[in-house]
């Protein structure tokens, strides 16, 4: 995805910073871009630039602090550790819903106080629960602790709150509960640094009548491309002040006795809210997100194991992929990451759509369509759209509806566009769907028709535009990921190694589909450009010094010659000979390369090796389960199981159980702990989808839907996880029941518990 660096527009927009190789991962946007930009920016009318605006110092967000979140489709709360979004801050808290803040602050107080935090849950993803003390308080005589605030919160097209004050002392007191709230509607650009030469503006804040029965305030911003954006807020009790930027309420409690208030806040885009003077409930809201959750759940396989940590690894997996579940205008899909990037991308949520696709196969159907949707149409050097391209990145907010950037989607990614078709195929493996191929055969013959034109010189490359600066378009899309060994940055236009292999496995595949729906000529036309990839990539990429694969070849065809993660990607492809695949797997596993928590992403051995860089010694969950698929595939499954349990290890550090984003790759032999990078998102898409892609590729699940088979092939169990149970697998229109037993020779045994329309096949 695009993660920026250093963005910036010319002298019409400020520079865009981020921390040190930026938060989720970033290449500098081409000078390309920044020339166009400039000119768009230069083009504004006096009239636009003359127009009243708010501040435009908005505070850039400090990436690397401690935060929770909610989420749940396209709202999500960014809070600080005790649940409130406090002003003045530089973290970016607030609640955001397309790339805009609607809310900045959300603040509370107790008779003058900020309350002391107990306990704090958000184990949900949508929902989330807060308990807080009072400080002590002489003027109303509470003793300190002596009264309670407890906030119920969930996320359900808007945030629902239900608040209880309870006195838990013997004597009466009057308790003040004061609700302070801002609305900046900052594009989430502008977050996380990038200035703006000019803003829309706050229109006057609406009071509630002088009769009304509750209260309620409306905000509002007139955006400079006239759209309005308002946020409601609205109580079930009347307040005895409301003001443009607070809201009062008091009231008397006996000892032992309690009040409930419930706040509703909602967002409206280009919509006048309606008035009304009743507020739903949290219950009422808690229960449809509860409901809507267990039916999305009932659609899924489930896992059971023997190892309770592990399940809770899991269970945390899930929940953070349904709450990345992000509407678009065009369907809905998977967001990357929050809070910085709760928005389509192509290569991430395409990866965690093939993670999860023997789990979760409705994700990759959803993934798919969207991404078919925006598939690109024409040619458009600023967003870089190509015909048949899949877009990398899709932002919805005011900057990208004024084209002050270039996310409208853009689509700068050499590997979307492959493994789009890489998806597709797998879905017809798993599910049969043969009319899902053909309704969308248009779109994939597009993308077919792309990927031709772009490997003309006989690799996918990137880079090397006139006026370009050096970009990496892989996933490791940091500006200083692709080197040679002596350190040296690599000479565009790039053929990275791992979009070669996702090429070889969409032509491969694309060939079966082709067959599949009758087009027998085309069929053989893919295999054969296939197996022509396959020969040229296993001599060109080859390092006979090094005996391995070599992470790229610059635009002089010179190998650069480095030990890297990439070459993970290549084992499930196809793409590498068996004397490759043994020589990438022993790389893999060496302690160049494997640190004990899992496999960086650079060999410690290169010039370039940093551990607590982004992408040269870094360890990545995602980078690391699709090693672990591959070892699988060619027969390693010993080394796949060390690397899993490095992972399973390092989750265990985590208190919230979730596999981070990334981590250092320092080794296990000089630090008893991993050592976590200072900025990531959390919950990530392709870190949550890890687990799964770890566990299916050592069961050894392989679907046919065409046959109406599963093979599973070699199970193999870490010693850890002596039983696994999955039910409701689906492959076609068939359904099983699996349980796995490790046995004490370390070896893994299969037992069909239940079985439905699937033939499934053990190979030992």
């Amino acid at each position: 995805m695009i993660k920026l660096n250093q963005f910036a527009l010319g002298t019409a927009l400020s520079a865009f910073l981020l921390v040190s190789s930026s938060q989720y991962g970033c290449a500098e946007t081409s000078q390309n871009l920044i020339a166009q930009a400039s000119e768009t920016a230069a083009k504004e009318t006096l009239e636009t630039i003359a127009r009243k605006t708010l501040d435009t110092s908005i505070k850039p967000a400090i990436l690397n602090h401690p935060r929770l979140v909610l989420k749940n489709g396209a709202h999500f709360l960014v809070m600080d550790e005790s649940g409130l979004m406090p002003d003045g801050t530089s973290y970016g808290y607030g609640l955001y819903k397309d790339d805009t803040r609607y809310l900045s602050m959300l603040d509370m107080s107790l008779n003058g106080h900020s309350p002391v935090l107990l306990s704090a849950s958000t184990d949900e993803g949508y929902a989330g629960r807060f308990l807080y003390g009072n400080a002590a308080d002489s003027a109303s005589g509470a003793a300190e602790q002596q009264i309670m605030l407890k906030r119920d919160v969930v996320v359900n097209d808007g945030v629902f709150e239900k608040l209880t004050v309870t006195n838990f002392g013997n004597s009466a007191i009057d308790v003040t509960l004061e609700i302070k709230f801002a609305s900046d509607y900052a594009d989430m650009f502008e977050v996380r640094g990038m200035g703006r030469k000019a803003r829309g503006q706050l229109k006057e804040t609406i009071l509630p009548d002088e009769t009304a029965v509750t209260s309620s305030v409306v905000i509002s911003y007139g955006g400079l491309d006239n759209k309005v954006m308002s946020t409601r807020l609205m109580f079930d009790e009347k307040a005895v002040s409301v003001q443009k930027d607070r809201i009062v309420f008091k009231f008397h409690l006996n000892g032992q006795q309690t009040k409930v208030i419930n706040m509703a806040v909602g967002t409206s885009f280009d919509a006048a809210f309606q008035v009304s003077s009743k507020v739903t409930t949290f219950d009422t809201e808690k229960e449809s997100a509860d409901l809507a959750y267990k039916a999305w759940r009932d659609t899924t396989a489930r896992v059971t194991t023997s190892n309770t940590e592990f399940d809770r690894l899991m269970e945390r997996s899930v929940r953070d992929l349904y709450i990345l579940r992000q509407p678009t205008p065009r369907g809905n899909c998977l967001a990357a990451g929050i809070p910085w990037f709760a928005v389509a991308f192509g290569r991430d949520q395409e990866i965690t759509a093939m993670q999860t696709l023997m789990f979760f196969p409705t994700l990759a159907k959803d993934v798919i369509e969207v991404l078919a949707a925006y598939q690109g149409k024409q040619t458009d050097s600023y967003t870089e759209e190509k015909s048949g391209r899949i877009m990398h990145e899709l932002r919805l907010g005011e900057m990208a509806r004024m084209k002050e950037i270039a996310f409208t989607p853009y689509y700068g990614t050499v590997d979307g566009t492959p493994l789009w078709l890489v998806l597709v195929s797998r879905y017809f493996e798993q599910t049969g769907d043969i009319g899902f191929i053909k309704k969308h055969w248009p779109e994939i013959e597009r993308a077919l028709d792309y990927l031709n034109l772009e490997s003309a010189s006989g690799y996918l490359r990137y880079g090397g535009k006139e006026g370009a600066a050096l970009s990496n378009q892989g996933w490791k899309d940091s500006a200083d990921s692709v080197m040679y060994a002596n350190g040296k940055l690599a000479k565009a236009p790039i053929a990275l190694c791992e979009p070669q292999g996702y090429l070889y496995t969409a032509w491969f595949k694309a060939a079966q589909m082709a067959k599949a729906i009758g087009n027998e000529e085309q069929a053989k036309a893919l295999s054969e450009k296939a197996a022509a990839l396959k020969t040229r990539f296993n001599r060109d990429f080859w390092m006979p010094e090094k005996r391995g694969i070599a992470l790229a070849l610059d635009g002089d065809g010179k190998q650069c010659d480095v030990y890297s993660s990439n070459i993970g990607h290549l084992l499930a492809s196809g793409i590498l000979n068996e004397k490759a695949a043994t020589e990438c797997a022993d790389i893999l596993m060496s302690d160049e390369m494997f640190c004990g928590w899992g496999i960086r992403t650079l060999a410690s051995s290169e010039t370039a090796y940093n551990p607590m860089s982004y992408h040269n010694g870094s360890v990545w969950p995602h980078d690391n389960a699709m090693s672990i698929e591959g070892l699988c595939r060619i027969g390693r499954s010993a080394d796949a199981l060390r690397v899993m349990s490095g992972l399973f290890e390092t989750s265990k550090f985590r208190p919230d159980m979730r596999l981070p984003e990334l981590f250092c790759g320092f080794s296990d032999r000089n630090f008893d702990r991993p050592v976590w990078y200072p900025v990531s998102c959390a919950p990530q898409a392709w870190a949550a989808g890890s687990v799964f892609q770890m566990l299916s590729g050592c069961l050894g699940l392989i679907p046919d839907a065409q046959s109406g088979s599963l093979r599973v092939v070699r199970p193999a169990l870490p010693e850890w996880l002596e039983h696994v149970e999955v039910r409701g697998i689906r492959v076609g229109k068939g359904i099983c029941d699996l349980q796995f037993e490790r046995e004490k020779d370390g070896s893994t045994h299969c037992k069909v518990l239940s079985s439905r329309d699937v033939n499934v096949g053990v190979e030992n």
